[in-house]
């Protein structure tokens, strides 16, 4: 991650992860109403197009995209072996981080249909985990750095904490539908910021500018920015979650059969039946 592509692409990731969910909780909210249950939600859901809604597309990508992330670090530490020796630890760190986004993978497309003989909300603990291993790697980026690099990390600490936690509140209270717009919310806030850290520290440019960058007077003229910048991405993404929501409500409440908003039923309602019969 130690250049503005490896900061922007897992960055960009969380976005379209947290706005998937967006997209998907008005949709779920109105398939409930009309099965006439109570809300619920799950952590992965399916793609409402035909053929496609029996398979764990999203638990296929998270596997896919974080293997790919996973060479991308092992070749930017080790050049596939041309180096004597690991070269850049943190690329390795970076690189555990995507294994357990991998292994949340693994165990979305293993749970996706409940019919697992693993213990429920499995994929929700694993995921936690990622979190709070990403949310561990960013601490050890908070020591012997610059004061701007700290400050931008240690608000990638607090994110991925906030992250763990409402994912760890939704495997608790999946019936809230609050819970899950503020797992949402953490994600994309995460991603937005993950994004904006690697636009600070590795502005796009020529090489001359990156070096001059980084000179006092810049470092603490962006340390004096920074917590504002941070409240901005506060406002900015609740802003964009109401959006999301009332737009995807108001166009599946209009058009739901044209959006695929019955395509989850049999998920939804095989969910609803071991919620209320299986209680570990």
């Amino acid at each position: 991650m130690g250049s503005l592509v490896g900061h922007c692409v897992p960055g960009a990731l969380l976005v379209l992860l947290a706005v998937w969910w967006l997209f998907h909780l008005p949709r779920r909210l109105l398939l409930c109403r009309r099965q006439g249950c109570g809300f619920f939600t799950t952590l992965t859901f399916p793609v409402p197009l035909p053929g496609l809604q029996k398979l764990p597309v999203e638990g296929i990508l998270k596997i896919l995209l974080t293997a790919v992330g996973m060479a991308l670090e092992v070749e930017a530490s080790t050049g596939w072996g041309v180096h004597d020796e690991i070269t850049y630890m943190e690329d390795i760190q970076h690189m555990a981080v995507y294994s357990f986004f991998c292994l949340a993978g693994v165990l979305d497309c293993i749970t996706y249909r409940r019919h697992s003989c693993l213990p429920r909300r499995l994929d929700y603990v694993v995921t936690v985990l990622a979190f709070l291993a990403q949310a561990t790697i960013f601490m050890s980026h908070i020591t012997g750095r610059e004061e701007l690099d700290v400050l931008l990390h240690t608000l990638l600490v607090v994110t991925g904490l906030s992250c763990a936690l409402f994912v760890g509140l939704e495997a608790v209270h999946g019936s809230s539908l609050i819970v899950a717009y503020l797992k949402a919310y953490s994600v994309v806030l995460q991603g937005t910021w993950l994004l904006q850290t690697g636009f600070v520290l590795y502005p796009p440019g020529p090489r001359q500018h990156h070096s001059a960058a980084w000179n006092e007077d810049r470092d603490q003229q962006w340390y004096n920015f920074v917590p504002l910048l941070f409240t901005w991405h506060m406002a900015g993404n609740f802003v964009l979650v109401l959006a999301v929501y009332g737009l995807c409500y108001v166009l599946c409440d209009r058009r739901g059969s044209r959006l695929g908003l019955e395509v989850d039923r049999e998920l939804a309602t095989v969910y609803w039946a071991q919620t209320h019969t299986d209680t570990t």
